[in-house]
């Protein structure tokens, strides 16, 4: 499932897609299968920020991504709803 997918960029970090499904393929642990889809990915990435005591943004951006990839929406769009829905995470 993982196979196939068009990159992209997040267009304010370094992240792409591949780079984000690489992020959470190296968090499962050793003797554990590979993720498969992109919701198991964000899964893990969503796992691995709720772990953290500090702003995760390579994390953040991850997420992000891959929101994007599921949900088949321009970068932009997802970056926009999730700041209109939680502004005040964005800036405090």
């Amino acid at each position: 499932m993982l196979d196939n997918i068009v990159n992209i960029k997040h267009p304010h970090s370094s992240v792409d897609l591949e780079h984000a499904i690489r992020i959470a393929q190296n968090k499962v642990p050793m003797g554990e299968p590979t993720l498969k889809t992109l919701q198991e990915v964000r899964d893990m990435l969503q796992a691995q920020l709720d772990n953290y005591d500090f702003v995760w943004l390579t994390g953040e951006s991850a997420i992000e991504l891959v929101d994007a990839a599921i949900q088949n929406k321009p970068i932009i769009e997802v970056i926009r709803e999730k700041h209109e829905k939680n502004p005040e995470d964005h800036f405090k």
